[in-house]
């Protein structure tokens, strides 16, 4: 069930989150299952199994060439997956005509910004250098957006984590603008220096929607990187605690951005990627810490740096006089 903080999102015209392990009876944006054979494609470790997306009012739906959408008065969910024969392929031939697909049918939608990305990539670091599969992924998607005018407007939020096979991607997009936020402890990803790839990763550090005084803030997937730099690396309990560093500090930004108390925004959610099962097993606490501050969903998948075992993605709700509650 939404909580209160979500509803009332929700009547301001946001869509509603929650996480649950039962499909509501209510009309949804999305019912998002984790699992190997769910939408999300990873073995879920801990938490509940399903992600929620309520809209506002009357629910439509349809597929725009592959691209699966459903509408609810400013926001629109979508979702594409490509089969692991044309991904593995060409991962950025195959990147660019996936986001050629989802600009095109975000438009037919009438959705005019992108709020946030979630990219799940099979084999994300099989290849070498500029060949390695997240680097074709980051290339292939700058093509893309360069080609539509993207890179013009605010970057929104992403994530892209490792899975067995293909290439799935969901968005959130709507009628009002994001504002992208940025992380002062780290470069701007679309900054990034030659060294990680023939392009930058195109996506900014989180996404800030809001409604009147209400509002939700995505963060990106989130990592030990200080800089463009992985750090603590054999580490992962310390990357786990730079990336929570990384998270405090993105709230810090977006609050300053607005000019309220960071104490407005709630943690709603987290995910929690683990690129081995070990770590996992073995830091089982960290996972409880965040579960203490909002449902928290284990996840084995890969990062996408391989010296990096852990990063973390997290929604906040923006509530407005939580902080003199």
């Amino acid at each position: 069930m939404a909580s209160a903080a979500s509803l009332r999102l929700m009547a301001l015209q946001l869509p509603a989150f929650s996480c649950a392990d039962t499909v509501p009876a209510a009309p949804v944006l999305a019912v998002l299952r984790h699992g190997v054979e769910g939408d999300i494609p990873l073995p879920l470790l801990a938490g509940p199994a399903l992600d929620i997306w309520q809209g506002a009012g009357d629910i439509r739906s349809g597929v725009v060439d592959g691209v699966r959408w459903v509408e609810s008065n400013d926001s629109v969910f979508l979702q594409l997956t490509i089969a692991d024969a044309e991904w593995a392929q060409d991962p950025a031939a195959a990147t660019e005509a996936a986001y050629r697909k989802l600009e095109a049918a975000r438009r037919a939608c009438g959705a005019s910004h992108w709020w946030r990305l979630w990219n799940y990539l099979g084999g994300i670091v099989e290849g070498e250098g500029d060949a390695e599969r997240y680097r074709q992924f980051t290339l292939g998607r700058h093509r893309a957006w360069s080609a539509t005018g993207q890179l013009e407007a605010p970057l929104p939020a992403a994530t892209a984590i490792g899975c067995g096979r293909g290439l799935h991607v969901f968005a959130l997009a709507g009628r009002s603008a994001a504002e992208a936020i940025e992380n002062p402890r780290q470069v701007n990803a679309w900054r990034y220096p030659r060294a990680y790839g023939a392009q930058p990763p195109s996506f900014a550090r989180a996404s800030l929607v809001r409604a009147g005084d209400a509002g939700w803030l995505f963060v990106s997937g989130t990592a030990s990187i200080v800089g463009h730099e992985s750090r603590h690396v054999g580490d992962a309990a310390a990357q786990f605690a730079e990336a929570r560093a990384n998270l405090d500090a993105v709230v810090a930004a977006a609050a300053q951005r607005i000019g309220i108390d960071e104490r407005c925004f709630t943690a709603r959610n987290f995910k929690l990627y683990w690129s081995r099962l070990s770590d996992a097993r073995q830091h089982a606490a960290l996972a409880d810490a965040l579960h203490a501050l909002a449902p928290t969903q284990v996840l084995h998948g890969a990062v996408c740096r391989r010296e990096l075992a852990v990063e973390i993605e997290a929604l906040y709700a923006l509530e407005p006089g939580i902080a003199d509650a």
